[in-house]
């Protein structure tokens, strides 16, 4: 299974049915229309809130055989971090 990262803009965010162990499945949808859903019984839904919502966020996640985006795992996108990786590069190329 391969796994991708991206960064995206999270739109909005649906509960979907909980599993046997009730720990729901969460539809996410990104800035684009990339909609995706975290596994069921994945304890990432316990890092989801709506405090997230309009928030650039670092994702992680694969496709299934059917087509289907997984989310296994996100952070905050961290503007100053990149901002400082950003000018080590242009450090480093003499620009």
């Amino acid at each position: 299974m391969e796994t991708f990262k991206k960064t995206r803009i999270l739109k909005s965010m649906k509960r979907l049915n909980n599993n046997i162990n009730g720990i729901p499945t969460i539809e996410l949808m990104f800035e684009g229309n990339y909609q995706f859903r975290t596994k069921s019984g994945s304890s990432i839904v316990f890092k989801l809130s709506d405090a997230l919502l309009n928030k650039e966020l670092d994702i992680k996640y694969h496709v299934t055989k059917g087509g289907k985006y997984i989310l296994d795992d996100f952070n905050i996108f961290d503007t100053k971090k990149a901002n400082k990786e950003f000018k080590t590069i242009l450090k480093s190329i003499n620009v």
